[in-house]
C-alpha cells in the first residue's frame, strides 16, 4: 500500500485559466414553487489549477507508525489531523507538522472501543464520532480519548428490524443525520431498507429524508447494481444544516432540503452520462459481487449498468461552495491533471473547476481535501 502523505496546494501554482464556452450562462426558474438553478456544460470562471506538494508522510515499510487501511481523514480546529484506520479499528492524530500526538479507540467491546469501523466525524460538541458497520452503532470519544456516549440508529417508529447498519453520518449547524439500512427476514427474502435520516444525538429518527427498498430473493439470487445504488456518497451537510443531496443515479442533479425534508431548491447542469468500456463495466460487476459476498447465498448473476453514475460525491464548504466529483473527476482529463471537481457557488451557479495536479493515482489513492488548504 502507498504510504499516506500530506500534500498541499501552494498559492504561487494556483492559477485561473480563461477556458470560456457559451454554455456556460446560468439561469433559475421556478417549478411547483422551487428554485430550479440550471447552469450550463461549462463554468462560468473556467478552470483553475492547483498544484500538490508534498509536506510530510507517515506509515510505510520505514515509517515508525504503522497505519493499517486508512480510510477517512479528519481536522479539527487546531488543525489537528485524525486518520481512519479501519483494519485496526482506531484513529491516529497527527500534528500539523506531522508529529504523532496520540492514538484513539481500539478494537473491542469495552468504553470507547469499537469493531467494523467504518467512518469517523466530529459531533457539534467537539467529540469524535466513529460509526460500527454492524451491529451498526455510534461510539463517541473525547479528544483525549476518554469515552462519550453510545448509541444506535433507532426508527421513528421504533420498528425492530433483525439488525441495522451504518454507513455514515454528519452533524453540522444544528443538524445531525445518519445513514445505513435495516435488514428484515421473510422466508427465503432478505429487504434491506436504506435510510438517510435526521437523527436526535441518541439516534432516534426524526425525519427521513431518502429511502429505497431492496429485495434479495435467496431461492433466485440476482444482484443488481441498480438495486444497491442509494445516495450513500453523494449528499452532505451545509452550514446552515440544510441537507445536499444528490439522490439520483444518472440526473445531474443536487436537492437542498430543510430538517423538515422540504425541497427548498434544485442545482443542475449540463451533463452527458460516462458510457463505461468492457473492462469498466466487468469492474462494476466484481464491485456488485464483493458487495453481496456476504450472504449465505452467492449471486447466480451479477447485473451492471451502461453508465457510471453523474455525481460520485459532493461536500459544502464553509462559505458555502459545493464541491461535486463525477464519473469524469479521473477520465479523459488534460494532460498533467489527476482530478478535475465542478465547484457551484453559494447560490448554486457553476462557476468553476478545480483541476488537482500531483503524483498520485485517484483510482487507488484517497484524495481528501482538509480545512487550511491541505488535501490527503
Amino acid at each position: 500500500m502507498k504510504p499516506i502523505g500530506s500534500i498541499q496546494s501552494t498559492a504561487a501554482a494556483i492559477g485561473l485559466l480563461l477556458c470560456w464556452s457559451t454554455a456556460f450562462a446560468t439561469e433559475t426558474v421556478l417549478v411547483d414553487g422551487v428554485p430550479h438553478v440550471k447552469s450550463g456544460a461549462s463554468p462560468s470562471q473556467g478552470r483553475t489549477d492547483v498544484h500538490l506538494k508534498e509536506l510530510w508522510r507517515a506509515g510505510g515499510e520505514d515509517g515508525d507508525i504503522l497505519l493499517g487501511a486508512p480510510g477517512a481523514v479528519l481536522t479539527d480546529a487546531d488543525g489537528n489531523i485524525y486518520i481512519m484506520d479501519s483494519q485496526l479499528c482506531e484513529v491516529t492524530v497527527f500534528a500539523p507538522d506531522g508529529g504523532h500526538l496520540r492514538t484513539l479507540g481500539g478494537e473491542g467491546d469495552g468504553p470507547g472501543e469499537i469493531r467494523r469501523l467504518g467512518s469517523i466525524f466530529f459531533m457539534e460538541d467537539g467529540q469524535l464520532a466513529m460509526a460500527q458497520t454492524y451491529p451498526g452503532r455510534i461510539i463517541t470519544l473525547n479528544l483525549d480519548g476518554t469515552p462519550g456516549r453510545s448509541f444506535h440508529f433507532k426508527t421513528a417508529d421504533m420498528a425492530e428490524s433483525n439488525f441495522g447498519v451504518i454507513i455514515g453520518g454528519r452533524e453540522r449547524g444544528g443538524s445531525f443525520f445518519l445513514t445505513g439500512f435495516t435488514m428484515h427476514m421473510t422466508g427465503p427474502q432478505n429487504t434491506q431498507t436504506y435510510y438517510l435520516s435526521q437523527c436526535d444525538d441518541q439516534g432516534l429518527e426524526k425525519h427521513r429524508h431518502f429511502s429505497k427498498d431492496y429485495t434479495i430473493n435467496y431461492a433466485d439470487f440476482v444482484a443488481d447494481e441498480i438495486g444497491i445504488d442509494f445516495v450513500w456518497s453523494r449528499w452532505d451537510l451545509g452550514p446552515d444544516g440544510f441537507l445536499y443531496a444528490a439522490p439520483h443515479r444518472n440526473r445531474y442533479e443536487i436537492q437542498v432540503l430543510d430538517e423538515a425534508g422540504k425541497l427548498l431548491r434544485v442545482i443542475t447542469r449540463e451533463y452527458t452520462s460516462y458510457k463505461r468500456s468492457a473492462d469498466e463495466k466487468e469492474q462494476a460487476r466484481l464491485f456488485v459481487e464483493a458487495y453481496n459476498r456476504n450472504h449465505p447465498t452467492p449471486p447466480r448473476q451479477c447485473n451492471v449498468e451502461d453508465l457510471e453514475a453523474d455525481i460520485t460525491g459532493l461536500r459544502v464548504e464553509d462559505s458555502g461552495e459545493i464541491w461535486v466529483s463525477t464519473s469524469r473527476s479521473f477520465r479523459d482529463l488534460p494532460e498533467g491533471v489527476a482530478l478535475l471537481f465542478d465547484v457551484f457557488d453559494s447560490k448554486g451557479e457553476f462557476v468553476r473547476q478545480t483541476a488537482v495536479h500531483g503524483d498520485f493515482d485517484p483510482t487507488r489513492d484517497l484524495v481528501q481535501f482538509l480545512k487550511g488548504g491541505a488535501a490527503w
